[in-house]
């Protein structure tokens, strides 16, 4: 696999620690907090016995994210294991350890256009693009996420 040092990082599904292999900067693991945040994440999962349609993927993915510097603002991260997590498992640890402002999983049936990355990250950039235009004209966006932290924790409060 050609993977390129800052951009790639793998769970190694065999460590009964659950630990990761990274090479983003070079040994660190999923959860340092000195791994940049990205712009995107594809977020990769499969199973072993897909390995090679997975590798392939993920070296087409690469490959569209070395030209034009695009792994600068994107990164993948994937899971893959022999079977011991169910599909919405692996998501799950995928979104949790992503870090990343924007993430988007690798599609299903392994396929890949030759432009997918481009135009992700164009995509992307029309929408940063809208936030500022809005933002100039006086327009905020409500955090929702923020509220739904704050009902959360109340309702944690109130159990106990």
């Amino acid at each position: 696999m050609s993977t390129s040092e800052a951009k790639v990082v793998e769970m190694n599904p065999n460590d009964n620690q659950g630990s990761i292999k990274a090479t983003i900067t070079g040994g660190m693991k999923v959860g340092d907090e000195r791994i940049p945040t990205a712009l995107l994440e594809i977020l990769v999962y499969g199973e072993e016995d897909n390995r090679k349609e997975i590798d392939a993927m993920i070296d087409k993915i690469q490959e569209q994210m070395d030209s034009h510097k695009r792994g600068k603002y994107a990164r993948i991260l994937w899971y893959v294991d022999k079977g011991e997590k169910n599909v919405d498992e692996k998501k799950q640890w995928l979104t949790e350890n992503a870090k990343c402002k924007y993430y988007i999983f690798a599609p299903d049936n392994r396929k890949v256009k030759s432009n997918w990355i481009q135009n992700i990250l164009t995509k992307i950039k029309k929408l940063e693009d809208s936030f500022i235009s809005l933002k100039s004209s006086k327009v905020f966006i409500k955090n929702y996420s923020a509220k739904k932290k704050e009902a959360k924790n109340e309702d944690n409060s109130e159990k106990h």
